[in-house]
Parts: C-alpha cells; structure tokens; sequence
C-alpha cells in the first residue's frame, strides 16, 4: 500500500497540534500502515504492536460482558500517553502518543476529529 502525502500530513498535523511524540495507523492485524514520530527513547511503533493484544483483551472482555464494541482506550504511563481509537469499522487502529503534560482532552478530540480524514486518506491509497 502506498502512503499518500495527505496520510502523512494529516498524522505529522497532528503531532504538532496535540504536543505527540508519535502516530501510528495499523490494520487489525497488526500490520503498520504509517506511522510519523519524534525522536524518542520510547518505540511508539513498537509499542502499538504490543498494544494491540491489550486492545484484543478488551475486546473479548466487552464481548463476554456485553459492554458494546470497544472505541477508544487510552494508557498513561510516567513517559507518555497513548491514545488509542478503533476506527473503519475495526479495521483500523489509530494511535497516538503523546508526551508528559501534554492536553489529554485535546489529543483525543484530535484523534476523533482526525479519523475520518485518515480513513478517507487511507482509502485513496487502495
């Protein structure tokens, strides 16, 4: 798949809008679509990676409880945040990170307000 300009600029927007070290696009089966990032000692595409089976889990436990498909789920940790929102229907995985004191609200109003444009961008590529 190819990465259009319009994919990568509307991820690198978004780091610079929300204070992000990093985003990531992943399909569902862990494949990286894209990802843009700042230099960091944290590896928010390897991150991602491993984040998916904690997105898995709370899948399965949504399933089992009835709670409705899972959305968005976010991690805080003392290096950074990460935001992380299911998009197209489940196909996709948007992730963002972002750094200590950065606006947590502002970010995932970012990520919402950014995922349809990352979905109509993604969807030009195929």
């Amino acid at each position: 798949m190819n990465q259009t300009p319009d994919l990568q600029r509307v991820l690198a927007d978004m780091l610079s809008e929300c204070e992000g070290v990093g985003c990531v696009l992943m399909r569902d089966s862990g494949e990286i679509v894209v990802a843009v990032g700042s230099a960091t000692d944290v590896d928010v595409r390897r991150l991602m990676k491993d984040f998916r089976s904690v997105l898995d889990q709370a899948r399965l436990t949504g399933d089992i409880l009835g709670t409705g498909t899972i959305e968005e789920v976010m991690a805080d940790s003392e290096k950074l945040t990460l935001l992380v929102r299911v998009i197209a229907q489940g196909q996709l995985i948007f992730g963002l990170a972002i750094g200590p004191g950065a606006n947590i609200g502002k970010a995932r109003h970012y990520l919402r307000l950014r995922s349809s444009d990352v979905v109509r961008a993604i969807s030009l590529d195929t």
